[in-house]
């Protein structure tokens, strides 16, 4: 486990160091506004990922269960209802997206882009199915090399792309949908070639009538996207209807930076994930402790090295963004206030998403969503400026970690 780890960890940080050097060269290639639109069209890309209704994440269960009690044609069976499922969701997503195209301003008064940026991601999306299935038979290593392919291309095409142009972000938003579109069609086709399904097997309607469980426990998992996506991808869009462009590239800036560490951790979990579904499976409640206590010790050492770096990442983000972004020290401690309690309940929660025990956290991450918009609009309007989103959404989360810390520990007794 320890080697699948650091072998995914590698492919992760090579992938965002690429996202990283993107921000100023698309700062160099953009003006300030054109980039605030930018990263307030693609920080919107997130919530397609709501339209599986969480059955990617209740089939990744099923897959690593399946496996693990060497049922494959069960496990075959709900590959191919949930590819059905999937391929429906986007037909939903279609539906949504014409009815936004003509509500939202975003997308209003930006026509062209956003069809080139979403059209493609709608007829995807049945393949969106692949990380899923890759994260269900333990193969996360090449997920994560496969993901940082594109990010390094996209980075040597940021190189050539004509700079100030009046067609130049039309040109980035063509490339950028080309090279993830690619990636979702052929990540999700070889991912079906490790488990002997033929494209032409995933189209039955028998195997759809049989997924009722995972459709169940995915709608489960998609109230806690929903949450998610609240409390961690809106906060560009909420500082850019209240605040100004240079508040949205500051904020976004900042939040890349916490993002590269958060999706480190996030790998972390993927693979504990897959490990507490194998333990669950074999009720072997020793591995299953064994885990947790390794989980909690690493979020905490995370936390602890991330406090101590605090002095260097503003420093980073001068230097980085060749001095256009300043940021200081006091809003960096606030993110990372909202990083360590987003882990440290993430430590626990991993446990209960794969005993699919939640019930509570449902409850827990529908009181946070709620609450999220009347407290950031009260610090937004005491003029605490970006750190509102980081301290609003640290306290909404609060009683999540407390409740997963505890929960998870009776989890893991026989």
């Amino acid at each position: 486990m320890l080697k699948s780890i650091f072998t995914s960890s590698i492919w992760k940080l090579l992938g965002s160091f690429c996202s990283f050097f993107s921000i100023p060269i698309l700062l160099n290639k953009l003006n300030i506004d054109q980039y605030a639109l930018w990263v307030t069209l693609t920080s919107l890309i997130g919530w397609i990922s709501l339209f599986d209704f969480g059955a990617g994440y209740s089939l990744r269960n099923r897959i690593t269960e399946y496996r693990e009690l060497h049922l494959t044609e069960n496990m075959k069976t709900a590959i191919a209802g949930t590819f059905i499922f999937f391929c429906i969701s986007a037909l939903l997503i279609f539906l949504t997206f014409i009815i936004s195209f003509f509500v939202f301003d975003i997308f209003t008064h930006n026509k062209a882009l956003s069809l080139i940026l979403y059209i493609p991601l709608i007829v995807s999306f049945p393949y969106f199915l692949g990380p899923f299935i890759y994260q269900g038979i333990s193969k996360i290593p090449e997920l994560n090399f496969l993901q940082f392919l594109p990010s390094f291309l996209w980075l040597i095409i940021l190189f050539i792309i004509p700079q100030n142009k009046s067609n130049t972000l039309l040109i980035i938003c063509i490339l950028y949908s080309l090279i993830y579109f690619l990636l979702r069609l052929y990540t999700f086709h070889r991912s079906i070639h490790y488990l002997r399904i033929k494209t032409i097997e995933l189209f039955s309607l028998k195997s759809f009538k049989s997924i009722k469980g995972i459709i169940i426990n995915g709608s489960k998992f998609f109230i806690l996207q929903i949450s998610s996506l609240i409390l961690f991808s809106i906060g560009n869009i909420v500082i850019y209807n209240h605040l100004n462009s240079y508040d949205v590239s500051q904020y976004d800036t900042v939040n890349k930076i916490f993002l590269l560490v958060i999706t480190l951790y996030n790998n972390i979990i993927a693979i504990y994930w897959t490990e507490i579904s194998k333990g669950k499976a074999l009720c072997d409640y020793i591995k299953l402790n064994k885990i947790r206590n390794k989980l909690y010790y690493i979020t905490v050492a995370i936390c602890i090295m991330l406090l101590c770096t605090t002095p260097l990442i503003s420093w980073f983000i001068q230097v980085w963004t060749k001095g256009k972004i300043n940021v200081p020290n006091t809003i960096i401690l606030f993110f990372i206030l909202q990083f360590t309690i987003q882990t440290l309940s993430y430590a626990g929660s991993v446990f209960l998403n794969a005993f699919e025990v939640l019930k509570v956290q449902i409850i827990l991450s529908i009181i946070s969503a709620t609450l999220f918009f009347p407290i950031a609009s009260v610090f937004l309007s005491n003029n605490t400026g970006i750190i509102s989103i980081p301290l609003t959404t640290a306290i909404v989360i609060l009683p999540s970690l407390v409740y997963s810390f505890i929960k998870s520990k009776r989890l893991v007794q026989p």
